[in-house]
């Protein structure tokens, strides 16, 4: 009994010297942090002892150092009064107790220093941090007006737009909307604004349709890129937005030339023709007509066909097919004769192609082709009196020109 007694007093007494070294280890390591924050001197280091120990007896000492380190922070910024302070303030404090006053002063010396930037960025750089500020209503209508500064100056469909997508109600947002359809080159927005327009301000309706009209013409020339095309647009328009591209293009056309080429057999054998209405010898000749400079293109009327027999004899007919081939393309194109009684065969298919080109140089190329047909019944010259032709080649250039662009 004595020896079990004395073993439970052991054990207790073991127990009691754990307790005592633990909590002695405890209160050492709690000093030893706050000592080290308060080595170290930061507010930073003084918090996280803080967080460390909410309990220890030395956390109502480094509370009361974090409020002198806060009251010197706040008053640090109000010393330097610049953007920098107190940002530096507001992030490191952000609970402190100067937390609301900070802001009013932060407030304050940002929209100071966007109102001496007079720049956007900085307005709404204002606008981002405080959206509610105090100074808010102030900075969106000082933006407002810069921008529409900016409109006036560039006069641009663009800013015009951007204008208004970022103050549908400002304070000028009305003349922006006209201004906008004024500046437009869409043929379908100008008609919304017509629309828009038309029970509202007439004059403002007569004004977007002078608008449209130009878009219409521009776009029709600018789509047929031809010289005559640009002129009927600076005749018709010759104070216009787009005058001066009409110029330089024309210009352009103009100092450019098409090289054209024509590829097709000198020398055509007959055949039988394919049609069942159609009798034979039966001639079929195919032409390439090629652009090869690859910078304009080129349109051409066929004139009068001339068929001079084997045996004598000429014959003609009324060209009527047209050809336009485009910058370095080509396009095929097939015609074909024939002569049941065998006056042609042996003989020579001409014709003259003749137009302009898109900055109207005048062309003229002539097609010379045999009709062959080795078997040929051999025919005695005719002797029948040649009409003249109803409608000769021309020989001027300027009448050449004028009948292809009232031909196509």
């Amino acid at each position: 009994m004595t020896k079990h007694c004395n073993t439970k007093i052991l054990l207790y007494s073991g127990l009691l010297s754990f307790v005592i070294v633990f909590c002695y280890n405890c209160s050492t390591n709690d000093r030893s942090d706050f000592r080290k924050a308060i080595e170290l001197n930061t507010a930073n280091d003084i918090r996280l002892f803080t967080k460390k120990w909410p309990n220890s007896k030395y956390t109502p000492q480094a509370n009361a150092l974090l409020l002198e380190f806060e009251n010197n922070a706040f008053l640090s910024a109000k010393k330097k009064g610049s953007i920098q302070s107190f940002l530096r303030y507001l992030n490191e404090w952000p609970e402190g107790r100067f937390i609301e006053q900070a802001k009013i002063y932060f407030d304050d010396i940002y929209f100071v220093k966007a109102t001496g930037k007079q720049e956007i960025v900085f307005f709404r750089d204002y606008l981002n941090i405080f959206p509610t500020g105090k100074h808010a209503s102030e900075v969106n209508s000082m933006i407002d007006e810069l921008m529409w500064a900016i409109c006036q100056k560039e006069q641009s469909h663009d800013s015009f737009l951007r204008y208004l997508n970022s103050y549908p109600n400002g304070k000028y947002a009305k003349e922006a909307e006209f201004k906008c359809a004024q500046s437009s080159e869409s043929v379908e927005e100008l008609k919304k604004y017509i629309e828009m327009y038309r029970h509202v301000d007439s004059k403002k309706v007569n004004e977007i349709k002078k608008v449209l009209d130009e878009v219409i013409a521009y776009e029709k020339a600018s789509t047929k890129d031809w010289y005559s095309a640009y002129q009927n647009y600076i005749k018709a328009f010759p104070n216009g937005k787009h005058v001066i591209k009409a110029k330089e293009r024309l210009e352009w056309l103009r100092s450019n030339k098409a090289v054209v080429q024509l590829d097709y057999p000198k020398n055509i054998e007959q055949k039988e023709s394919p049609y069942y209405n159609v009798d034979s010898p039966f001639w079929d000749l195919d032409i390439v007509f090629k652009e090869l400079g690859g910078k304009i293109g080129y349109k051409l009327r066929e004139g009068t066909r001339y068929y001079y027999g084997g045996h004598g004899g000429t014959w003609y007919s009324e060209g009527e097919d047209t050809i336009e081939v485009n910058p370095g393309a080509s396009k095929n194109y097939n015609t074909w004769w024939f002569d049941k009684n065998h006056q042609l065969c042996n003989g020579t298919h001409e014709v003259v192609w003749f137009g302009v080109d898109a900055g109207g140089h005048p062309i003229s190329i002539k097609v010379v082709v045999k009709s062959s047909h080795i078997s040929c019944p051999a025919l005695r010259p005719s002797k029948s009196k040649i009409p003249k032709p109803k409608n000769q080649v021309p020989d001027s250039f300027q009448n050449i020109e004028n009948r292809v662009l009232n031909l196509m």
